[in-house]
């Protein structure tokens, strides 16, 4: 069982989704999202795709400087068929802009059964970025179930 946090220097706040206020997981934002139990570390799950028909989206934006790398790292499974799971880091200037893309790692939502681990290095981000969105997103329908989110910066 992880406990968290699960690394040291982590930037992810409520990275289990342990913690939800008027429906949805602290520090996070998002759409069409749902708590759900059978998790793999703590009490629950995030539902990407509460109506499965529609798209889902939830992210965090965390502090980075300039030339850093962000390691994400994520569990997850497919609880209903659908084309793809889009999971990315974008990087974010001081007024909120985004300015480049670090990371963009496609999930098929084919596969069955248990919960797998995913782990991906972004590239550097680029001058004059302060943040990096973290971002889970469901376009066209289909559900992922997601847990225990961590991004470190290397």
């Amino acid at each position: 069982m992880l406990c968290e946090p699960f690394y040291r220097g982590e930037l992810i706040r409520n990275p289990g989704f342990e913690t939800w206020r008027q429906g949805r997981p602290e520090f996070w934002h998002g759409f069409n999202c749902a708590p759900v139990g059978r998790a793999v570390t703590g009490e629950r799950m995030l539902r990407l795709g509460r109506d499965q028909e529609r798209p889902a989206a939830v992210y965090q934006d965390v502090t980075v400087v300039p030339g850093s790398f962000l390691e994400l790292r994520f569990s997850g499974r497919v609880a209903g068929p659908g084309i793809r799971m889009y999971a990315a880091v974008s990087w974010l200037n001081r007024d909120g802009e985004t300015i480049g893309t670090g990371l963009g790692l496609t999930v098929p939502l084919t596969a069955g059964g248990g919960c797998r681990q995913y782990l991906a290095v972004s590239g550097a981000c680029p001058g004059g970025g302060v943040q990096a969105r973290v971002s889970f997103q469901i376009f066209s329908g289909g559900r992922f179930d997601l847990d225990y989110v961590s991004v470190v910066a290397r």
